[in-house]
Order: C-alpha cells, then structure tokens, then sequence
C-alpha cells in the first residue's frame, strides 16, 4: 500500500514538473538588451516672458489720481504724461512764495520807494553834516585865535564825529538791508523751485520708450508712495522680449552661460522653443530660495508679456548604457543568462525620458528581464 502510495506522488510530481516546463516555455519572457543611448542631464525652472527693460512707472508721492493720459497697448515716448495727482496746497504756496519775491525784486529796483526812504534820510544827514562842519570851521579858526575855550571847541568837534558816525550808521545799515533783501530773495527763489520740483513729481512721465503694458489704476484711486501700492502701469518693448528662468539654487552650480534651454508654454503645448543662457543673476531671493537666470529664446510670434512657461536647461550629454527605469527594483534587476534568471545589483546615475543611466552591474549586450 506505501509502495503504491509513493508511486503516485512520484508520478505526480513529474507531470508536475511536465506542466511547469511546457507553461515556462510557452510564456514569453520580455527583455531589453542593454546598449548605450545619448543620456542628457536636464535642470527644470519655471520663469516667465517679459518686455526687455520693462519698468513699472511708480509715483514717487501720495495722492488722489486726478487725469490717467493712458491705456493698454498704447504706444509710449519717454518723458510723455502718463497721470496727474491731486494736490491744491503746493500751488497756493508758489503762488505766496511768488508774490513774496515780487515785492522783494520792487524794493531792490533802484528806483523803489524803499531805497528812496534810505537814500532821503542819509541825504538830510549828510545836509546836517555841512551844517555842523561850516560851524566846526568856524569855532576852530575862533579857537585857533584864542576867542573861543577849547571846552566849546570840542563839543562842535564831537558834533561833527557823532553826525559822520550817524550817516556811516545809515549807509551801512542800508547796505546791510540791501544784502538782506537779495539773500531773502535768493533764498525765496530756491524755495520756489523746490517747490516747483515737488509739484512736478504729481505729474508722473514714462522714464522710457516703450508699450503700456498694464495699467494698475484708474481715475480716483488714491497712490500711497510709502507702499507698493504706488504702481501706475507697466511699460517695456514688446519687440525685445527677455526670458527669466527661475532655478532652484541646490541646481544653480549645474548652470552656465551658453547652455541650451528648451522652453514650452502651455498656449503652445505641441512645440518647444530653443534658446540658450546668456546671463545668471549673483543674488538668490530668500523667499522661494531661487536664482534668476536670463535666457535669450527667439519666438516666431508675438507673444504678451508676462507669460508664464517651463523650461528644461541642457546641462549634461553623454553616451552612456541604459536601460528602461521600471526594469530596476531597489537597485536590483532581472538578467536572462542563458535559460537561467539571474538578479544582479547595479548602480544607476541619470534618469532621462524613461530611461535610466547604468554606471555598474551590467554590460552591454546583456539582456534585462522586463516586468
């Protein structure tokens, strides 16, 4: 009965083993033949299209927009109006300060009321200083003569050096008011234009030639020049188109000026656009930890700035082996040698479009079992 028993299992393990080789045989085992491909080593930024040297013309003052002189697309000149703000106290005050040097320029005319009242009053002197001096001439050739005491003498003498003294008292004191009156007037002048310089900040011009851009206000709005919410529009030359990548900066050693960037934008997603590096920024934004790079791409069409796009930045090609990434496991692939399966540890490097970079483990020539 054991002998029987024994037979069965014997029996059944070689039909078993039948079944098992016929299943192997008939299943088809996939396999990639490793072999080497171009790998490129690409780092991603995301950026966006911007006018070259697009500038947003701010206001340097606070105020109520009172006339906006723009919209959006038109074409503008440097210096050309782009908004007034509001303000009613600077122009009464150069108004003031205007009548003030009005009156002061009349009392420096040589003919003014006021030189007049000065030059009357050192004439009248000056026609008491003869007096004195006639009697001064006298008293001296009296005292000279011994009719006179030397005490009457002398009071005549400081008669006529008190009157010399009040008309030199005069004349400086006219000189003094007349230096006076030009500094008052130099100073008022200067007032005026710094003024007039302050009034001209409420009338904001465009800093260059260039397309109106955006515009970020309109009649009424109120401009806070100690915030960012003092932009009035954005102007730059939509013929001269800038692209700026933004690179994460654990990727910015990998970047250098002339390399290849690809570009694709979203309105386009069928194409991309060539262009290459031609300038990277020294100083990272701490915020979202990225560097800014410019790249110079020509675009076929017009396109509106500010766009937003991805781009892909060739840093590395080479001829290396490959195979597909999802062949390898933890670091572990599948090799046919043979008819026999053998797992083999390898180590990888760049993963590119599907493919992943063999740097140990495999050869070329050998064949990788596919999952």
């Amino acid at each position: 009965m054991k002998k029987i028993f024994f037979l069965f299992i014997f029996i059944f393990l070689i039909l078993t083993g039948i079944g098992l080789t016929y299943f192997l045989n008939k299943k088809e085992i996939k396999t990639y033949t490793v072999s080497k491909k171009e790998i490129i080593q690409a780092v991603y930024s995301s950026g966006r299209i911007e006018a070259k040297n697009q500038v947003d013309i701010k206001s340097e003052v606070s105020g109520y927009v009172q006339k906006l002189y723009i919209k959006e697309n038109q074409e503008l000149k440097q210096g050309q109006v782009v908004a007034k703000i509001k303000n009613e106290i600077l122009p009464v005050q150069i108004n003031e300060i205007q009548k003030q040097i009005e009156r002061t320029i009349q009392k420096l005319k040589q003919d003014s009321d006021f030189r007049k009242q000065f030059l009357d009053k050192i004439k009248i002197e000056e026609l008491n200083l003869s007096t004195i001096q006639k009697v001064y001439e006298r008293r001296k050739q009296l005292f000279e003569n011994k009719q006179i005491s030397e005490e009457d003498f002398e009071k005549v003498k400081n008669q006529l050096e008190i009157q010399k003294s009040k008309i030199n008292l005069i004349k400086n004191q006219y000189q003094e008011t007349i230096k006076d009156l030009e500094n008052q007037l130099k100073i008022l002048k200067d007032k005026k234009d710094q003024l007039i310089r302050n009034l001209e900040k409420y009338t904001v011009k465009s800093p260059i030639n260039g397309t109106v851009l955006k515009v970020f206000v309109k009649k009424g709005d109120y401009l806070n020049s100690m915030t960012s919410k003092n932009r009035i529009a954005s102007v730059g030359n939509l013929k001269n188109l800038e692209t700026k990548l933004f690179v994460d900066e654990e990727y910015i050693p990998l970047v250098r000026k002339g390399q290849k960037v690809l570009i694709s934008l979203d309105a386009f997603p069928d194409k991309n656009f060539e262009g290459k590096i031609t300038e990277i920024t020294q100083k990272s934004d701490p915020t979202t930890r990225t560097v800014e790079v410019i790249a110079d791409v020509k675009y076929p069409f017009n396109l509106p700035s500010e766009i937003t796009i991805e781009a892909n930045i060739i840093v590395n090609k080479k001829e290396s082996l490959v195979i597909p990434a999802y062949a390898v496991q933890n670091g572990i692939v599948k090799v046919l040698e043979g008819k026999k399966i053998v797992e083999k540890q390898i180590r990888t490097g760049i993963k590119n479009n599907g493919y992943i970079e063999v740097l140990e483990g495999l050869k070329e020539g050998d064949k990788v079992i596919l999952p």
